[in-house]
């Protein structure tokens, strides 16, 4: 499907590939329909777009998935330090699976708890 700049623009917007969306109707639904359900998309979401682009804050749908996968990730990196050193040790049951079985498994435990310990020491 032929789609103007701006269609594809305001589709962007909404969705992560326009062009991939508007391709995928006309060939599920065939060239009418897909126009029809193109041409009631983008009337809805051109308001949107319209306030974004005049606030110069215009984003694909691309975009704002990265940025909110990028704050997602600071705000899990930024926590105290006995929440990493809790993320940071093997879940319980694989410590109680090691200690169970000793030997080796028990030793290859250990030295990952001590790793974890050095890692994130508690404060004093």
């Amino acid at each position: 499907m032929i789609l103007t700049q701006e269609q594809l623009n305001v589709l962007n917007n909404v969705v992560v590939d326009g062009q991939a969306w508007a391709d995928h109707a006309e060939n599920k639904f065939g060239l009418d329909k897909a126009t029809v359900m193109l041409g009631k998309k983008v009337a809805k979401h051109k308001p949107k777009y319209d306030a974004d682009v005049l606030a110069g804050d215009y984003k694909t749908r691309s975009q704002e998935d990265e940025e909110g996968k990028i704050a997602e990730q600071e705000a899990y990196d930024k926590v105290e330090y006995d929440v990493k050193r809790q993320r940071a040790y093997p879940l319980i049951g694989d410590q109680l699976d090691a200690l169970w079985k000793g030997g080796q498994a028990q030793a290859d435990m250990k030295a990952i708890i001590d790793n974890v310990k050095a890692t994130h020491p508690k404060s004093v």
